[in-house]
């Protein structure tokens, strides 16, 4: 069931529990039916957080622990991402503080001992930001922020890889788009 899904991704779980849970709640949040229900539980939005936040605090240590915080880490930033594509939750996940920052946060270029999860990591959070750029509430927040705005800018770099360049311009494309569509209507 969900709850124990959403259980198994907690704070108290090991983190091998936590990455299948977390892995099994990303690929839940792609089904419509699921999304109201799953965004709306407390205990999931706080999870995904703490997966988030966990790997967002650690960038140096243990390998294998970082890299199974990275691993949880990129599940419930792709949990996030995929939530943000449905229009009733993109207004209330940015006007969610702890949502924000940790997205922001994630979404932030950083030295990491597993390079590879940090870029993923990056990847998911841009995604979950590009895909709350589509609505005129977030853009709104989305570029007040003057972290956002730097990490957007770094993030769209040429010597950044491709896959962190595409979100990041997607961003730029969403707000700017939005904002030439305001112009002329």
């Amino acid at each position: 069931s969900r709850s124990a899904l959403i259980a198994a991704a907690g704070t108290d779980a090991p983190l091998p529990f936590r990455l299948l849970a977390l892995r099994a709640l990303a690929n839940l949040t792609c089904m419509e039916t699921n999304v109201v229900p799953m965004w709306r539980h407390g205990a999931m939005r706080e999870n995904l957080i703490f997966n988030v936040d966990a790997f967002n605090a650690g960038t140096a240590g243990d390998a294998d622990i970082m890299g199974h915080h990275a691993d949880c880490s990129n599940h419930a930033l792709r949990a996030f991402a995929n939530l943000a594509t449905f229009e009733e939750v993109q207004e209330e996940m940015l006007a969610m503080e702890p949502v924000a920052r940790v997205l922001i946060a994630a979404a932030v270029p950083k030295r990491c001992t597993n390079p590879g999860a940090e870029v993923s990591a990056r990847v998911q959070a841009l995604r979950t930001l590009a895909n709350l750029a589509c609505t005129a509430a977030a853009r709104r927040v989305l570029w007040k922020g003057t972290t956002l705005r730097t990490s957007i800018s770094e993030n769209a770099r040429v010597d950044q890889p491709q896959e962190v360049r595409e979100q990041a311009l997607r961003i730029m494309a969403n707000i700017t788009s939005a904002d030439a569509d305001e112009a002329q209507g």
